[in-house]
């Protein structure tokens, strides 16, 4: 995968899907002028669901020409207008009404990575709007999350982001502004609808045997064999622009609403558990531990 396939956020493909509506389609989740087609040999049109943090940014890298081509649907960050669910069965739909037939493809993570990762990457990306979670700190959990430049607040350690999270509602059932969602289970029931163990995924792809899933998919659905890159956002850039950012961010955007600049984040934030943690992640993200059956780490 040759790096001039990043744009200038990183990403290799726009994956913040529009609010606007098209017959119940946010527009660029499942733009009306994308066909639904076959790929030689195929046996389905894939639809795939982008969860944050969990690989899919590799994953829409790869599947660029396709998507071009008409064979692969990249959704993006599907449901953050809550309505996850309505554009992903509308897609399906307007396929399916084609007579071209799909499946539905979703990523998921080890939930205790998937923390480690959310912090890791609010502190790398602090100062640009790569970060949704420091962004959503930033702004609407400003005031109850202690976000600014002179105090790290909730940001300042592991164990204190998840205590956190555990006694806001918004940010962890996502049972509201789905924009500001930040638990792992909250963002599958975001993009699928109902709960994670609800989601109507035909295929899961496990961050942590990526190229081996990505192979057997592509074995299960008769399509070509490509290579997976990996791919971490933003980090195509100087760590002299805003943090990994490009040039339209810099370095100062927060500071004028007295959040971080990228001078003042650490080196990197204090990533270890400690038991209570551990149990915190255990219960935020019980559906994900119990569907996708990763192994729940006792205190």
């Amino acid at each position: 995968m040759r790096r001039s396939g990043l744009n200038r956020t990183g990403f290799c493909m726009r994956h913040d899907c529009s609010r606007k509506d098209d017959l119940g389609r946010p527009n660029n989740c499942c733009p009306a002028a994308s066909p639904c087609k076959l790929a030689p040999g195929a046996t389905h049109h894939l639809l795939f669901v982008h969860v944050e943090k969990t690989g899919g940014s590799s994953v829409e890298c790869a599947t660029q020409e396709w998507a071009r081509a008409g064979y692969w649907t990249n959704m993006g960050h599907v449901g953050t207008d809550g309505r996850g669910d309505v554009a992903l069965r509308a897609c399906r739909r307007r396929c399916e009404e084609a007579g071209v037939p799909t499946a539905v493809v979703i990523s998921v993570r080890d939930p205790y990575a998937y923390w480690q990762s959310v912090l890791r990457y609010a502190w790398r990306m602090a100062g640009t709007r790569l970060s949704a979670t420091f962004n959503a700190l930033s702004n609407e959990f400003q005031r109850s999350a202690r976000v600014s430049r002179s105090q790290a607040g909730v940001l300042a350690t592991l164990p204190r982001l998840l205590s956190w999270v555990e006694g806001t509602p918004l940010a962890a059932t996502c049972s509201a502004n789905f924009s500001r969602c930040l638990s792992l289970s909250g963002r599958i029931k975001r993009a699928c609808g109902g709960s994670a163990s609800g989601c109507a995924a035909d295929f899961t792809l496990h961050t942590e045997s990526l190229a081996r899933d990505w192979a057997a998919l592509a074995a299960r659905y008769g399509l070509p064999r490509l290579p997976l890159p990996h791919v971490e956002p933003g980090s195509g850039y100087s760590k002299r622009k805003s943090c990994h950012c490009s040039g339209r961010c810099d370095p100062q955007w927060w500071r004028r609403d007295g959040g971080f600049g990228c001078t003042d984040a650490p080196r990197g934030p204090a990533l270890d558990f400690t038991p209570d943690a551990r149990a915190i992640v255990g219960r935020l993200e019980r559906e994900v531990f119990d569907t996708f059956h990763y192994p729940l780490v006792a205190r």
